[in-house]
């Protein structure tokens, strides 16, 4: 396999190891991180420090990075049941930690298994990744209850019972507030969820 250039890296991330940690220190605000840059990073890590996890390389990704998954976010237009009834009861005014955006295909659990395998592979392929970050990106609204229990090892809305409401069929101050406190300038689509 053909050994990563860490220059372009080594310009962009300072990145220091202690024992079995990574500590990455973002150097400048005018540097940006692509997905690119992040998939070369994770490469990089664990050809240098195999004791790194792939859910270590995982958390890099989706909370160090996680700005470099904004592009590739992108919203359903389903929301469940019980996420659209704590809307209702807000009365037009959003309150936190009721209601969160979900990634009901598993997107950590995912991107941790496709890192292994890319790493018992030895396959580092951008574009593959790329495709797969597309399709894991994509979001429903549940309550926060919800999420936790989809959360679970074998959880699906089919076995929780969770029926999910589409767009069309959302009232339009519901739809509002989702808008304005849900669908934030991270969700790629957002300016396809417009409000009748």
């Amino acid at each position: 396999m053909e050994r990563l250039n860490s220059e372009r890296i080594k310009n962009q991330t300072a990145f220091i190891y202690l024992e079995y940690n990574v500590f990455f220190y973002p150097l400048g605000h005018h540097m940006s991180m692509s997905l690119k840059d992040v998939f070369e990073l994770i490469q990089l890590c664990i050809q240098a420090k195999p004791q790194v996890t792939n859910r270590d390389m995982r958390s890099m990704l989706t909370q160090v990075f996680s700005r470099t998954l904004k592009a590739h976010t992108v919203f359903t237009g389903d929301v469940s049941e019980a996420a659209v009834t704590a809307i209702e009861e807000m009365q037009g005014v959003y309150q936190g930690h009721k209601v969160v955006r979900e990634h009901h295909l598993k997107s950590k659990t995912s991107i941790t298994k496709m890192i292994a395998e890319m790493r018992k592979t030895d396959n580092w392929n951008f574009e593959a990744f790329e495709r797969r970050i597309v399709e894991l990106s994509s979001i429903n609204i549940t309550t926060v209850s919800e999420n936790y229990l989809l959360a679970r090892s074998g959880a699906t809305y089919e076995t929780l019972g969770i029926k999910l409401i589409h767009w069309e069929n959302l009232s339009a101050d519901v739809k509002r507030l989702i808008r304005k406190s849900l669908l934030r300038a991270d969700i790629a689509n957002r300016a396809e969820w417009n409000i009748d």
